[in-house]
């Protein structure tokens, strides 16, 4: 007789459970990158860099339209949207793998003696929390001037928290100074992320110093090059420009309410999922016989706590104050990312905490933990991103969408007339597509478009 090792299968599952949902949750995302195009605002750059050349685009970018430098820079790269438009595609690719690994090598930072097994389940963990939850997938990682934005200062703020955790352990002052130029490419991707990381770094330098009863030099340096960075992007003429176009901005107390209307409204709808996962990753990060405590947690968790808090109220701030309006999905994408980063941490910082204290942080029985499982499945089938993504590939929708925008391009090619006439998507995969061209032939999209592939281009039997 088989004599049925259920302690095994529970070993088995603790171990590599949450590996194995990120897997399922990245994969769809990775492969549906090969139907993506580029729309809207992706040929306006490349536009503006043929008739202006690379650095002349770049200056009328930050004096016509904003002070995101290094956005511009990148976006004005022409291989970028060229040709057959392979390189686009593999750029979704790109900062999922950066993403990745830039959580990977952070969260290392901190334990730096534990399993890579474990390295890997808290990358998988927060990519899963991330991608299942994010209010915009398209915007995220598959609209290029989005995502370069917004995705890569996600990338490129882990990357610097990753240099500064580096300087506070290790005091080395290359840390430092690393800290002090990527911090600058932080600051020149948008507005909110120059929010946050201000935010940040303040508290950061001011609970430091107050700590160590005195001002801390090289949190001051680095504060100061936060400041500088902040001013180039603030005095951007393109900045005044861009706001005339919005109504109802620069008003304080109106974007003071809403901030906190949504972020009652985000939190509402983010937490629940989180903690249900927090609780079954801590279930199983509490089974590790040595959680090789680091210094980097011993934080007063109240200060973590307003601080983590305070990320959606800041964030949702500059859309209505220089929008008139709520911020962009895309925006959202990264308040979201700053706020479930920073709920980690809170966690752990608790969770150390509460182990200095002899006090059980988390800590169930078997059929608790499968009620949990049960959960988190339920979650990951019902509507949400990462069943989008298998929908539109399962579906066909996005090879299809990726086949009617390579015969349109064909008929654009090859047509005789300076006018064209091409027919409305019929395919418009939610996880990839952002925008299209119209009927009407002076909007701004079209105009792009006209320029890009020098023709007029309209969409006929546009609804």
């Amino acid at each position: 007789m088989i004599k049925f090792d259920s302690s095994y299968i529970n070993t088995i599952i603790e171990k590599n459970f949450i590996i194995c949902i990120g897997v399922f949750a990245i994969i769809p995302f990775l492969v549906i990158s090969i139907y993506n195009n580029p729309s809207a605002d992706d040929f306006c750059y490349n536009i503006i860099s043929q008739k202006y050349g690379y650095w002349q685009a770049n200056l009328f970018a930050y004096n016509n339209w904003n002070g995101r430098y290094l956005t511009s820079f990148i976006l004005t790269i022409k291989s970028f949207v060229s040709d057959s438009f392979i390189v686009y595609k593999f750029i979704p690719i790109v900062l999922f793998s950066l993403l990745f690994f830039s959580i990977y090598y952070v969260f290392a930072i901190f334990f730096e003696r534990i399993e890579k097994r474990y390295i890997l389940t808290f990358g998988f963990f927060i990519m899963t929390m991330y991608l299942i939850q994010m209010p915009s997938i398209s915007q995220g990682f598959y609209w290029l001037p989005s995502s370069i934005s917004y995705q890569l200062s996600n990338i490129l703020s882990v990357t610097f928290f990753y240099f500064l955790l580096k300087f506070i352990k290790e005091k080395k002052t290359k840390h430092l100074l690393i800290s002090c130029l990527i911090v600058g490419y932080v600051i020149g991707c948008n507005e909110t992320s120059m929010l946050l990381i201000n935010f940040l770094i303040v508290t950061i330098f001011v609970y430091i110093s107050i700590n160590n009863k005195k001002v801390e030099k090289s949190f001051l340096i680095l504060l100061i090059f936060v400041i500088t960075y902040s001013i180039i992007v603030f005095i951007a003429p393109g900045n005044s420009a861009r706001s005339s176009v919005f109504s109802n901005n620069h008003q304080f107390v109106y974007s003071v309410l809403n901030s906190f209307i949504d972020f009652k409204k985000y939190i509402l709808y983010w937490l629940p999922f989180i903690i249900i996962f927090v609780l079954y990753y801590f279930n199983n990060f509490s089974l590790i016989k040595d959680s090789f405590y680091s210094k980097l947690f011993n934080v007063n968790p109240f200060v973590v706590f307003i601080t983590v808090f305070s990320i959606p109220i800041i964030g949702f701030f500059p859309g209505y104050w220089s929008l008139g309006g709520p911020p962009p999905l895309r925006v959202i994408n990264t308040i979201y990312f700053f706020f479930l980063m920073g709920f980690m941490y809170f966690t752990f910082v608790l969770y150390f905490y509460l182990k200095e204290k002899e006090v059980t942080f988390i800590k169930f029985s078997n059929w608790v933990n499968y009620l949990i499982v049960l959960l988190i499945l339920i979650k990951l089938t019902s509507n949400n991103n990462i069943k989008t993504a298998y929908a539109d590939l399962f579906s066909g929708q996005a090879y299809h969408y990726d086949l009617e925008l390579k015969k349109r391009y064909q008929l654009i090619d090859q047509a005789s007339q300076n006018t064209v006439k091409v027919s409305k998507l019929k395919n418009e995969p939610k996880t990839i597509f952002f925008d299209d061209i119209t009927s009407d032939s002076e909007d701004w999209r079209n105009d792009c478009y006209d320029n890009y592939f020098n023709r007029e281009i309209t969409i006929e039997n546009a609804k």
